[in-house]
């Protein structure tokens, strides 16, 4: 006979994570950018097209063991390739304004276990021109509007005693490179894309990029 399942249902309750995730994104998207999601995997001619030294961190992903073609061969350690080619493919159709971030996992090979580790990555990217106003015209998108993005995102999450200095990071314009420093710990990196890299994804535009 039909019988309606018996017992007590729990209260479900979001993991500090969850939250954590759902305020970012929250947050960025009432700075007026747009939320992407994109593969986890990678095509490793990614590092060459970013400019990455043969030595670098970011080249020592997990491969796949049975991909289902090169372009996804390789478990991503990093969102800005993603966020690049999603650039690429808006820009090929004629889409030349852009603001996007995505809120995702990145991979790397577990030295002890052999077991992947993964880690959430919030990443950005801006190009092209924002929107006018009734009062006002088109403004471009540059490091600046970027760098206000972050420092409203660390204010409303309370992070304080944050501060910006100069770096070098590859596939980013030299001079035009910042990271995000909190004691001695290291929180991101922000800046505009190398020339090089906009001409390897045939962007026409100068780009600003946040991981």
């Amino acid at each position: 006979p039909l019988t309606i399942p018996e017992g007590d249902v729990g209260q479900q309750k979001m993991t500090w994570e969850q939250v954590l995730e759902r305020k970012c994104k929250e947050i960025l998207t009432g700075c007026g950018l747009t939320e992407v999601i994109s593969f986890s995997f990678l095509n490793p001619k990614s590092f060459d097209k970013m400019g990455l030294p043969e030595d670098h961190s970011m080249r020592k992903g997990v491969e796949i063991s049975n991909p289902l073609s090169e372009e996804h061969s390789v478990m991503r350690t990093s969102l800005i390739p993603n966020l690049l080619e999603v650039a690429q493919r808006n820009v090929s159709r004629k889409v030349l304004d852009l603001s996007i971030f995505e809120f995702g996992r990145v991979f790397h090979p577990g030295e002890e276990t052999g077991e992947p580790i993964e880690s959430p990555v919030l990443s950005g990217l801006v190009m092209g021109s924002m929107f006018g106003g009734w009062k006002w015209g088109k403004e471009e998108f540059d490091f600046f509007f970027l760098k206000g993005v972050l420092e409203e995102l660390m204010d409303r999450l309370n992070i304080k005693d944050t501060k910006w200095e100069p770096c070098s990071f590859p596939g980013l314009h030299p001079g035009r490179s910042a990271r995000l420093i909190r004691g001695d710990k290291i929180l991101g990196v922000l800046g505009e894309v190398h020339p090089d890299v906009l001409e390897n994804y045939e962007l026409s535009s100068k780009a600003c990029i946040f991981e």
